[in-house]
């Protein structure tokens, strides 16, 4: 008697993917991006020494993602005069990268 190699997802491939898409989907859609804000302030506020804050991230998924971050505020070193550094808000679209193109690399001022 053969026993029955093939199970359920073995059988649906196509129908076990559109699943994982569709849950993928209704997870990122809904996702609040400020959520992940504290931890990235923490990370470059520990990694720099300095104060980071911001008031709103923001992110849109697609074919050029968009980034945009307002009310950022960086202080300065603590052995600065003027303890903010910079005020600003930002927009930036980050484009795919072509499998074509080589990586960039800048190392010590020098070009490649």
């Amino acid at each position: 008697m053969a026993s029955q190699a093939h199970g359920p997802v073995r059988r649906q491939p196509i129908w076990t993917a559109l699943a994982a898409l569709v849950v993928l989907i209704a997870f990122v859609l809904p996702f609040d991006w400020n959520w992940a804000r504290p931890p990235i302030e923490r990370f470059i506020s520990s990694k720099t020494e300095r104060e980071l804050r911001m008031s709103d991230l923001h992110v849109m998924l697609g074919v050029t993602p968009t980034i945009r971050i307002k009310d950022v505020y960086f202080s300065n070193a603590a052995r600065a005069p003027r303890r903010t550094a910079a005020r600003f808000s930002v927009k930036c679209r980050v484009p795919c990268a072509r499998q074509a193109d080589p990586p960039t690399r800048l190392q010590g001022g020098q070009q490649p």
